[in-house]
């Protein structure tokens, strides 16, 4: 059986991007109905770009999710457009496979949720563009073995995101995706999971742009520790040992010749983790949800 569904492409200054990954979506072996560009306040020329597109693929719409900046914002403005009982999600600077479409949505028909596996794209300097690297099949897991999907290569019913009120907009830089399905868990949706590389996802460039990643990666997970409080309580250090573990990282980077983007990631994710520790939960400043109003 086959559904009729919307495509939500939550998009930020991607005028490098868009057109591939639209090219993509529209030349699937199976089609949306509708392509909901949801514009976050672009200053470059991605309107531009996608309003081109829109004399080839005739699905094509753009919608305003400016007044608010971030891609939680931007997905939930965009699904609340969605026409469609049937929703997939994808990144604007990402590229779906030709078989994406059609696996999730036929995936969607026995659960509430569906995600993919996915290869990762690494920019090359050497050579100057994206090459394929490590290819993710598992689903990932948070805490206590918590199942959850990615919000760049989500399907999804529009009834569970109204019933949830979207995704939380007080997530700024990670761990968004991971609020969204543990909630829905909760309710009793049920989650699939296609273990194939459906869809090809940039990293980040550069290092400054991986230590901020990974900065907000670490912070955010203490914001979804305490906003499930107490549940994984246990997995949130003290402060002090925290303080401890970021020294014990931090003169391992200083020191080794090994300046690895590996190491990179560790340093900056125990720097966002201590700062969670402190403003979060010793603070007690967790930012308050911002959902969709139901």
């Amino acid at each position: 059986m086959s559904f009729k569904f919307s495509v939500v492409i939550p998009t930020y200054n991607a005028e490098s991007f868009i057109e591939e990954q639209l090219q993509a979506v529209w030349g699937g072996t199976l089609k949306p109905d509708q392509i909901i560009i949801s514009n976050n306040g672009s200053t470059d020329n991605t309107c531009s770009v996608v309003q081109k597109l829109q004399l080839t693929i005739p699905v094509l719409e753009i919608v305003d999710s400016s007044a608010m900046q971030g891609v939680n914002y931007a997905r939930n403005v965009g699904i609340i457009h969605a026409r469609h009982e049937h929703v997939l999600i994808c990144d604007a600077d990402d590229i779906v496979a030709s078989t994406w479409a059609q696996k999730m949505i036929a995936s969607l028909s026995a659960y509430d949720l569906v995600g993919s596996g996915h290869q990762e794209l690494v920019y090359s300097d050497k050579l100057s563009t994206y090459v394929q690297e490590r290819v993710v099949i598992d689903q990932p897991k948070v805490f206590a073995n918590q199942k959850y999907l990615l919000g760049g290569n989500l399907a999804l019913r529009k009834t569970v995101f109204e019933t949830l009120g979207g995704f939380d907009c007080s997530y700024r830089g990670g761990h968004d995706e991971v609020d969204f399905c543990l909630r829905a868990s909760r309710l009793g949706y049920t989650q699939g999971w296609i273990s194939e590389p459906l869809i090809q996802y940039r990293q980040r460039v550069s290092d400054k742009a991986l230590f901020k990643q990974f900065y907000n990666y670490g912070r955010t997970w203490v914001q979804l520790a305490l906003n499930f409080s107490p549940d994984f309580n246990e997995y949130i250090p003290s402060f002090k040992l925290m303080a401890r573990k970021l020294a014990v990282t931090l003169r391992e980077y200083l020191l080794s010749r090994d300046k690895s983007r590996a190491r990179l990631q560790q340093l900056s994710w125990d720097l966002g983790r201590l700062y969670g520790v402190f403003v979060y939960r010793s603070l007690g400043q967790k930012p308050d949800r911002v959902l969709v109003d139901r």
